[in-house]
């Protein structure tokens, strides 16, 4: 890591409230890091409730530095969200739904669009 860092990409944080693999401790603990990393303190973040749980961003001159989401009630896995699909299927058990899509989600922050459907 070069000691000269001037600005860093956003940085998401996910974790389900329900997660029997990875302690909820170890995402809190990855955002106070890498607050203390580009010099913002917790008390500068905006709680935001949505359906899915709980939304905490870090944003510095219009733009976001940091995201903590927390999912309410959801266990170990990659959130998705589909009206269709079931959850916890055994050739998926880490494809959770869950009310949110994390890779629509990233793709968003990111400032990438979603490709045309191809004909």
């Amino acid at each position: 890591v070069s000691p000269v860092q001037k600005t860093w990409p956003h940085v998401s944080i996910w974790q389900g409230t329900r997660d029997r693999v990875v302690h909820p401790g170890n995402a809190e603990a990855s955002a106070s890091q890498w607050l203390d990393v580009i010099g913002m303190q917790a008390a500068m973040g905006r709680s935001v409730k949505k359906p899915w749980g709980t939304l905490v961003r870090w944003d510095r001159k219009s733009q976001r530095q940091v995201s903590f989401y927390s999912l309410q009630g959801f266990g170990h896995g990659l959130p998705v969200r589909s009206s269709k699909r079931k959850t916890g299927r055994a050739s998926d058990p880490y494809v959770l739904d869950a009310g949110i899509s994390g890779p629509n989600e990233l793709m968003r922050l990111w400032g990438l669009e979603r490709p045309a459907s191809v004909h």
